[in-house]
């Protein structure tokens, strides 16, 4: 499948992306190192195409076909098949209509437009969040995560967050309650940099930030220490281990994201950064709003009468795990 959309400028870059079948039931996406694609939105397209139909020819005459273009332009659009033979080929216009689409065909050196029913744009795009899992952790969510760690360089500290089970009715601690089972109920607590009672809203914005965290862009694969520095995962400036309960779909217990460097813009004006799954080698974008509740200070996640609280310091080797290497890296 090859997409294309001319550049929207002179000094502008056409975009183009390009995907290949890499088995019975998978998809890559070539134009980015072959980052798995998703084999059911590869399916949508192709069915898509498959069952677009000629409604009706709009127009022959050239002059009057940038009325019919989309927002961005044509995009281009080739379905090819094992030699590169083309199964269909066209230029996906505006929307018409809804279905329908206003599409671009050429036949026998003639080209005209014409309104194609069953066919519309959320099926063809080329964004790579359009073709992939765009979610970091899918089978992640909160009601499975027992405790998270967030290990900040710039501030040169961790926070550090534990589930503790009580009982509903009388607020006494529970034994090992299932988060959200019947007749339980759960609290936060702060474990480092001091220990205190957490705020549970504030709390569970953090685990639903990682959670649902949602990548931009691949970017590429890491292969040693070079690679690490480029996108400053050698010494991460934020590092997040969240640690799930063994019935968390997937049987995973600890997630890991390391967020290295900003993509675009500096560390004060960041408008994407650099990230990578523990025991992943793809580096990915995110944009810098989805990062925003790990550089949150301690306070902000305690309730207003624990802000005030003069409480010593938590030694640190109390966290719910391990942040992997302290916020100096040493």
């Amino acid at each position: 499948i090859v997409l294309e959309r001319a550049a929207a400028s002179p000094d502008g870059e056409a975009e183009t992306r390009r995907l290949v079948r890499a088995g019975e039931a998978s998809w890559q996406i070539e134009s980015r190192g072959d980052y798995p694609a998703s084999y059911e939105r590869v399916r949508a397209f192709l069915e898509a195409v498959d069952g677009a139909r000629d409604k009706k020819v709009v127009t022959q005459r050239v002059e009057t076909f940038g009325e019919y273009e989309g927002p961005d332009g044509w995009t281009r659009v080739e379905v090819l098949d094992a030699a590169g033979k083309p199964l269909a080929q066209f230029d996906l216009g505006k929307a018409a209509a809804w279905p329908d689409s206003y599409v671009k065909l050429q036949e026998d050196g003639v080209e005209r437009i014409v309104r194609a029913h069953n066919l519309t744009g959320d099926k063809i795009g080329l964004s790579v969040d359009h073709w992939v899992e765009a979610r970091l952790w899918p089978t992640l969510s909160l009601p499975f995560v027992q405790g998270v760690d967030v290990m900040q360089r710039p501030m040169k500290r961790t926070l550090s967050f534990k589930r503790r089970a009580t009982d509903a009715k009388d607020g006494a601690d529970g034994a090992d309650v299932a988060a959200g089972g019947e007749g339980a109920a759960t609290r936060w607590e702060m474990v480092a940099p001091k220990t205190a009672t957490a705020e549970t809203v504030a709390i569970e914005g953090l685990i639903r930030a990682f959670t649902g965290m949602r990548l931009d862009d691949v970017i590429g694969l890491t292969d040693g220490p070079d690679a690490d520095a480029t996108y400053g995962l050698d010494k991460p400036t934020y590092r997040i281990v969240v640690y799930a309960d063994g019935e968390a779909p997937g049987g995973e217990s600890k997630y890991v994201l390391e967020i290295g460097k900003p993509s675009k813009g500096d560390l004060e004006n960041a408008d994407a950064w650099y990230v990578r799954r523990g025991g992943d080698t793809w580096v990915l974008e995110v944009p810098t709003y989805a990062i925003a509740e790990f550089e949150r200070a301690p306070e902000d996640f305690l309730p207003p009468e624990e802000e005030s609280a003069k409480e010593e310091p938590a030694d640190e080797s109390n966290a719910t795990g391990d942040a992997e290497g302290s916020p100096d890296g040493d």
